[in-house]
């Protein structure tokens, strides 16, 4: 579900602690600090359907992180174990091998480009440069509450 709210990357989620929940705006919000790119780190609203979710991570969390993994690999990442075991649960219910994690992240952009909403945004909730020395090096982005309004834009069907 926080892949599919947020656009997030898998290590990503691996990476949040407890302490990464912030408000910002008066929005309850996660922090990512580091990811795959230079504009990784940002904060990114959290779903109200992602509240309740957040809360019982909270409350579980033995290590200070949001998802328990069995362990890190070689490099370092959080997300190998979860990253398998998403594999066997897709394969498991039909899906095929083209999709993987990192679909929901395409999913989620063009679900909110659908929604009409603006490339700049979508770009600073997924952590993406924008191309545009306006953008990237000028402004500071979207607010919290502007990137909140984007994503309440979604309804993921769960079960």
């Amino acid at each position: 579900m926080i892949g599919a709210y947020t656009g997030a990357r898998i290590e990503e989620i691996c990476q949040l602690k407890t302490g990464d929940i912030l408000t910002s705006d008066g929005v309850e919000c996660f922090y990512i600090r580091d990811g795959k790119t230079e504009n990784a780190e940002r904060i990114v609203p959290i779903h109200k359907d992602l509240k309740s979710v957040v809360k019982r991570l909270i409350k579980d969390s033995e290590d200070q992180y949001l998802i328990s993994v069995s362990g890190k690999n070689k490099y370092g990442n959080r997300s190998d174990s979860l990253g398998k075991q998403f594999g066997r649960l897709k394969k498991s219910i039909g899906y095929g091998p083209e999709f993987v994690f990192h679909s929901m992240r395409k999913s989620f952009i063009t679900l909110l480009q659908n929604n009409d909403i603006p490339g700049l945004t979508i770009a600073s909730i997924v952590g993406h440069e924008t191309g545009t020395i306006t953008f990237d090096v000028y402004s500071a982005g979207p607010s919290a509450r502007q990137k909140l309004k984007a994503i309440s834009t979604l309804k993921v069907i769960h079960q």
